[in-house]
């Protein structure tokens, strides 16, 4: 009997596995919950830009960043769990051994404006990489750059030293009504970083030089500007952000190769 109930649970548990292997979203929010905003993230830069969440009470809610005057455009909001407690130890952090993905959806009404994902170090925010994308900045042009060691304080929100040179495209994302979509992947050999940005239609990536990252688990932080600033009505709006980590694929060979052999076996057993 336990030779037979053995083909059985070596699937079960490979199944078990890739259920495990799949549900990696560390992360999903789409702001239809009151709080999830305030719950989920710290301001880090300057408190002027108001970032508030919709509440217009059907499934299309988002984070709206406002500004309230021209002297601060730039916000820079911590995922953090416990907002609240602005304790270094505390901060929510993700683990760089696999490559690791957010995604959001965002608009703009203003030309020019960016939104970013910054990859910090847990311990010193000004330690970090930046992924950033300017909608229409040349009026139908998109531009992408990466920069990193970027200022990240309650006084400034700098984008830091760029990293490679301007890539521009047109992505299929302009200013409006519309929302588009951003992803960005961080993949970490050593201390060695890679960025993967793709925004709409087009894709970009970056390669920055070893010794760039030599943090093992990294904070995430979004980063918006609005060139708007104080005119009526000019908002970056964001939605539905979610971080993944995504395994490996030597993980998923060990699960087909585990199924595989469960189903082999299965096969193999003797008719009672």
């Amino acid at each position: 009997m336990r030779l037979m109930r053995t083909p059985l649970r070596s699937l079960f548990l490979s199944l078990a596995a890739f259920t495990a292997l799949t549900a990696h979203a560390q992360v999903s929010l789409d702001f239809e919950t009151a709080g999830q905003l305030t719950d989920n993230f710290r301001n880090l830069g300057p408190s002027n830009p108001i970032n508030t969440q919709s509440s217009n009470g059907v499934a299309n809610d988002y984070i709206i960043h406002n500004v309230p005057d021209a002297s601060v455009t730039a916000a820079a909001l911590l995922y953090d769990t416990t907002p609240g407690d602005t304790t270094t130890g505390t901060q929510s952090t993700f683990s760089v051994s696999s490559p690791l993905k957010i995604d959001f959806d965002f608009r703009a009404t203003t030309a020019g404006s960016s939104i970013g994902i910054i990859f910090a170090d847990s311990t010193n925010a000004s330690n970090n990489m930046l992924a950033l994308f300017n909608i229409d900045n040349t009026g139908t042009t998109d531009l992408v750059r990466f920069f990193k060691d970027g200022t990240v304080t309650s006084a400034s929100v700098t984008a830091g030293l760029q990293s490679g040179s301007n890539q521009t495209a047109s992505t299929g994302v302009d200013i409006g009504s519309a929302f588009g979509h951003y992803s960005v992947t961080l993949s970490v050999t050593g201390t060695s970083p890679s960025l993967t940005l793709t925004v709409g239609s087009q894709t970009f990536s970056n390669v920055p030089v070893s010794g760039d990252f030599d943090w093992a688990n990294t904070t995430v932080i979004l980063r918006i500007f609005d060139t708007g600033g104080s005119a009526a009505n000019t908002t970056v709006d964001v939605d539905n952000f979610t971080i993944n980590s995504i395994p490996e694929p030597s993980t998923y060979a060990a699960f087909f190769g585990t199924s595989v052999l469960g189903l082999a076996l299965l096969r193999r057993r003797p008719k009672a």
